[in-house]
């Protein structure tokens, strides 16, 4: 894909959050952190080293050359998704980039930035650091506020869909290692009132005044993007096709965030 891409691509891992996916593939979830802390020690030797061979408790691969190799020098940046607050700390001792929800429970994010950003540069490791933070939030640019809310309060209906995935680590005999924030009871501290029938709309400009959501007209957006850049955020992820928009209310949107809001920055 790198060479397909001219040098452009990426690659970033995550342990899934819901069983149906980690059983799909008869994957323990208490055992994925440390996979994945392994791939990431794996990856980078198998693009830099002539031959490459792998032996652990997880891993057994035989000496093997890798080829083609990755058109980036030396290898496509690294990243992890980052749900909890430890995937953060465990993103800077591996030295790769963090991806993660910019909303959640106010002063999480800055919090995490703060650690990862004092210690991303120290991390003992093969690889190239990727020292980049970028973040994904549910996302509408309209002309009015009353109409953003309107519509971002689509984002409510795929979360509450989302709900039983969620249910499916609760009915689990014990939490797990680094699976306990998804459930229904953090879903709640982070949305109030999302399953007690609050109504959506409010929901959504509480969590925007907040900053833990851009939803908004393009002023109010504008000052939300100078926010995360202030943080240290290094890239946004604006997650806008959701619930019953239609292709025309995406592109209308996209098309005003550009001009009102990328134009200005």
């Amino acid at each position: 894909m790198d060479l397909l891409s001219d040098g452009r691509i990426d690659v970033g891992f995550g342990r899934g959050v819901t069983t149906d996916e980690l059983y799909a593939f008869e994957a323990e979830p208490a055992e994925t952190k440390a996979h994945r802390a392994e791939v990431l020690k794996m990856l980078p030797r198998m693009w830099l080293e002539d031959e490459f061979s792998w032996d652990s408790d997880h891993y057994a691969i035989p000496p093997r050359r890798l080829s083609p190799r990755p058109l980036q020098d030396p290898h496509p940046p690294l990243w992890i998704a980052c749900g909890g607050e430890e995937s953060w700390f465990e993103a800077a001792q591996a030295g790769v980039g963090a991806m993660s929800f910019g909303f959640g429970v106010p002063g999480r994010l800055e919090r995490c930035i703060a650690h990862y950003d004092a210690n991303v540069n120290q991390a003992n490791t093969v690889s190239e650091i990727n020292n980049q933070k970028a973040c994904a939030t549910f996302f509408y640019c309209g002309r009015t506020e009353q109409e953003a809310y309107a519509k971002g309060a689509q984002c409510m209906h795929m979360l509450m869909n989302v709900l039983n995935y969620y249910l499916s680590w609760e009915q689990l005999d014990k939490p797990i290692d680094g699976f306990e924030q998804y459930g229904v009871q953090y879903l709640e501290k982070v949305f109030p009132g999302i399953t007690s029938g609050r109504p959506h709309e409010e929901i959504i400009a509480e969590q925007t005044k907040q900053g833990s959501m851009m939803v908004g007209t393009p002023d109010q957006l504008l000052e939300h993007v100078r926010a995360y850049e202030n943080l240290g955020v290094d890239q946004l992820m604006l997650l806008l096709q959701y619930g019953h928009l239609t292709h025309d209310e995406i592109v209308e949107s996209m098309q005003l965030f550009t001009e009102q809001v990328i134009n200005r920055l």
